[in-house]
């Protein structure tokens, strides 16, 4: 539910019930506070948990994402305070090579902990093997080296009986790489509503939940396919400002580099004469002229490009504007 609104409670709810009966069998929602905000956003975070379980009722499952900005202390008393409703895990609640405070989490409490772990095979091998670490793994097939590598780091976590969950970056990767699984190791695909109708926008085939379900894709391939009817041509133009000050800029780097007066500055340090009282080089009486009467040219070309832009640019019509996809604001 990355994007929702999780600071009204009232609002929480209304979309927890929604996506419930839409018939998602699982929600994730995101911690707004942090250790930073003190008792007050520890309070927020506890209401937020109690809201949700209140909402989708004991026989759903709920999961939080820490944003990898936890440290243990916080994340055993949140679990604490949570106790009598807890989720189902609780995501990324430090930072994902921080094994031993993954396991104090896990010595503490009896809750699962998903962690993103690291994207190379030593730092999965490492988490694999430690006892008591996370019980649940979300590798991101794009940072990871795509899914040729994923499928090598998945045999370490299934001989450690670690379910494997990928991050829901790029839905077509990880609906290829999900279906290839044991429904033992792989039982869920991450969607992340508004995030993925994004990343989909220019895909000819976007991959949509359906009814809480995906389905086996039609398309052979990865499916990332574009679709052209969602492209623009973009225009090779070029403003009066970007012409003059390409104009100016090729002017003074030839006038520096073939003044001899200006290299006898650069490389002779006993030429006072173009050096100021700190050491620092100075530009000869013609170069300064020539600065100050190209930047008065750039200000001009500026402020007339900003005037035609205003009153005579042709704005484009809705038609030839991409359609982008709506959903309800939270």
């Amino acid at each position: 539910m990355l994007g929702f609104s999780v600071t009204d409670l009232g609002r929480v709810r209304v979309r927890a019930a929604e996506y419930k009966a839409l018939g998602y069998p699982a929600q994730k929602w995101f911690f707004r506070h942090g250790p930073m905000s003190g008792h007050e956003g520890m309070h927020k975070n506890v209401e937020l948990v109690r809201t949700l379980r209140e909402t989708v009722g004991d026989d759903y499952d709920i999961m939080l994402d820490c944003w990898q900005s936890f440290d243990p202390i916080y994340t055993i008393e949140l679990a604490d305070r949570n106790r009598r409703v807890p989720p189902r895990w609780l995501e990324e609640c430090v930072m994902p090579d921080r094994i031993d405070s993954y396991r104090r989490v896990k010595d503490t409490r009896r809750y699962r902990c998903r962690a993103p772990s690291t994207n190379i095979r030593v730092g999965v091998q490492t988490l694999s093997s430690t006892p008591r670490r996370s019980t649940c793994c979300s590798p991101d097939i794009y940072w990871a080296g795509g899914l040729s590598e994923v499928m090598k780091n998945r045999r370490l976590r299934l001989v450690h009986d670690l379910m494997v969950i990928p991050h829901g970056h790029s839905t077509p990767a990880g609906l290829h790489f999900s279906l290839a699984q044991s429904p033992l190791l792989t039982p869920l695909q991450e969607y992340l509503v508004k995030w993925n109708a994004i990343n989909q926008h220019f895909l000819a085939h976007p991959i949509v939940p359906r009814h809480g379900a995906f389905g086996l894709p039609a398309q052979p391939g990865l499916g990332m396919d574009l679709d052209p009817n969602r492209l623009r041509r973009r225009r090779n133009t070029i403003t009066r400002v970007e012409r003059s000050a390409g104009i100016l800029q090729f002017y003074l780097v030839n006038l520096w580099r073939n003044n001899p007066q200006t290299k006898t500055g650069l490389t002779n340090k006993g030429a006072g004469k173009w050096r100021g009282g700190s050491g620092q080089v100075r530009w000869p009486r013609t170069s300064r002229r020539v600065l100050m009467a190209g930047a008065v040219v750039v200000a001009l070309s500026v402020a007339i490009a900003a005037c035609r832009s205003g009153s005579n640019a042709a704005k484009p019509s809705s038609s030839d504007r991409p359609s982008l996809p709506s959903w309800r604001p939270c």
